[in-house]
């Protein structure tokens, strides 16, 4: 989940860095996001196409590793090799961001 969350602010933090009014956007989109994430409901309540979707929701899955041990329940280990590739994937392309962009944060700034 961590290192889910270090590529995240990464990137975010580029584009913030380059574009002034990307701190507004990214505020509606995790407004949006919680609510279409289980947060504030239970995804046990959903039909069955309502439970296909939530779980291609990345956040579902983050949320998931995080909140099930803390209510008793081992994550499946789809929840498990999704973060982790999540993980990978985005680790790696924040990384290439870095190199491709790093001479220019300084005149951004």
């Amino acid at each position: 989940m961590t290192l889910n969350l270090v590529w995240v602010v990464y990137l975010c933090a580029l584009m913030a860095a380059r574009y002034r009014d990307f701190i507004q956007i990214i505020t509606y989109v995790i407004q949006f996001a919680i609510f279409v994430t289980p947060v504030f409901w239970i995804a046990d309540a959903l039909s069955a196409k309502g439970k296909t979707l939530i779980t291609i929701n990345p956040l579902y899955q983050m949320i998931e590793v995080v909140r099930g041990p803390i209510i008793g329940r081992v994550p499946p280990p789809q929840v498990w090799v999704t973060t982790i590739l999540m993980a990978v994937i985005g680790l790696a392309v924040a990384y290439v961001c870095h190199i491709r962009l790093r001479s220019k944060i300084v005149h951004w700034l």
